[in-house]
């Protein structure tokens, strides 16, 4: 019973801390100076200049981003209008936390171009 009891504790890893470097954190902090820069830029009505914006922080994954990209390809804001490419940003963002995700579902079933 004891040999099974330590063959099990030895079987499970435990995970290991790792630092965070100063430079990681700088980096991190940066990003989400740019991603609220362009969603203030985009919620301010410089839509087309945002768009550039947006797409450089896309990457981060944040879902008020998509689905701020998703309003511009539905506007043609900063790009040329895509309903598709829209409703892909849309559902991508359902779980936005501002329900900006939400609503471009909403237009994209109301205006039935899905």
């Amino acid at each position: 019973m004891k040999k099974c009891l330590l063959a099990l504790l030895l079987s499970v890893t435990i995970p290991t801390v790792t630092a965070i470097s100063a430079g990681e954190v700088k980096a991190a902090v940066k990003d989400a100076a740019a991603i609220d820069g362009a969603i203030k830029l985009f919620d301010s009505g410089a839509r087309d200049e945002a768009f550039l914006l947006l797409k450089t922080v896309e990457k981060s994954g944040d879902l008020r981003v998509l689905a701020r990209l998703g309003l511009c390809y539905y506007s043609g804001n900063g790009t040329e209008a895509d309903h598709k490419l829209a409703w892909k940003y849309f559902q991508r963002a359902e779980a936005s936390p501002d329900g900006m995700g939400l609503y471009g579902l909403g237009l994209g079933y109301s205006e039935k171009y899905v």
